[in-house]
């Protein structure tokens, strides 16, 4: 009776360790240069930064999250103004781009997704002191001189 138990109690032990869900991957977002208030709005725009934190998240869920990030974070970028930025975003090492969706790894154990912001670009507002008048006509418009009285 008491094998009987025993065999049980490690046969239960065995189906929690082999059955138990993965843990999410370590997902880290690296922003060199990136004022905070653009970390932010990357952060909120990355899914695999949402997906690690979901406990029941499987590869192929990290896996499709991270390939969705450079559509979402280049859209962040440029949300605010910084339009020549570039993404990487690495799976184990790998670039997730190259990576199949196909053939997903058996496991990730990290994300790592480094954002160059590069410059940021502002527009400004038209000068005061241009001449307003006839801004839409097709001739240029020269400075006019008054002429002397005949």
């Amino acid at each position: 009776m008491f094998a009987t138990h025993l065999k049980r109690f490690l046969f239960g032990i065995w189906c929690a360790l082999v059955f138990a869900p993965a843990h999410a991957a370590d997902v880290f977002l690296l922003t060199p240069g990136a004022p905070d208030s653009l970390e932010k709005a990357l952060r909120s725009a990355s899914l695999s930064l949402s997906q690690a934190e979901n406990e029941e998240a499987q590869t192929q869920d990290l896996l499709s999250a991270a390939r969705a990030d450079y559509a979402r974070l280049i859209s962040a970028l440029y949300e605010n103004g910084y339009y020549s930025g570039s993404i990487n975003i690495k799976i184990d090492g790998r670039e997730a781009a190259d990576v199949s969706p196909v053939q997903a790894p058996s496991s990730i154990a990290n994300i790592v997704i480094q954002v160059q912001p590069g410059p940021r670009f502002n527009f400004s507002a038209r000068p005061s002191n241009l001449v307003h008048q006839r801004h839409l006509s097709p001739k240029p418009m020269l400075p006019v001189t008054p002429r002397a009285a005949q």
